[in-house]
């Protein structure tokens, strides 16, 4: 499948899976993006109505990241990051492991000096 698998996810099918995942208890946890990056992922590649559906149902924290082209800074985004087991324990009922690969990202693997949590 392609990158984008995210995107043209049935979001029915999500929401089955989004289930799954609060009558495992996972919904509950708010990630925490500056004690444990790693612990974060934010989702790439995602269709708007995939992504509001993921932030409907799983608690997130909004960080602002700048995105660098030649060292420059060129890019300012708000992103959405939601805790890496909940949305890993979703994606994996409904797409194969390259594809969850390719359509999140762990916070940890961005510069920590490109992000700032915001306030709410």
């Amino acid at each position: 499948m392609a990158k984008q698998a995210l995107r043209h996810l049935d979001v029915a099918a999500l929401a089955v899976a989004l289930d799954r995942a609060e009558e495992a208890g996972l919904t509950a946890k708010v990630p925490t993006p500056q004690q444990g990056p790693a612990d974060c992922v934010y989702l790439k590649y995602a269709g708007k109505q995939q992504a509001e559906l993921f932030a409907k149902r799983l608690p997130y924290v909004r960080i602002r990241m700048t995105r660098l082209r030649d060292g420059v800074d060129t890019t300012t985004e708000v992103i959405k990051v939601f805790d890496k087991a909940a949305v890993m324990y979703v994606l994996e009922y409904l797409l194969e492991r390259e594809d969850i690969r390719r359509c999140t990202r762990p916070l940890n693997t961005v510069r920590r000096n490109l992000w700032v949590v915001m306030r709410r």
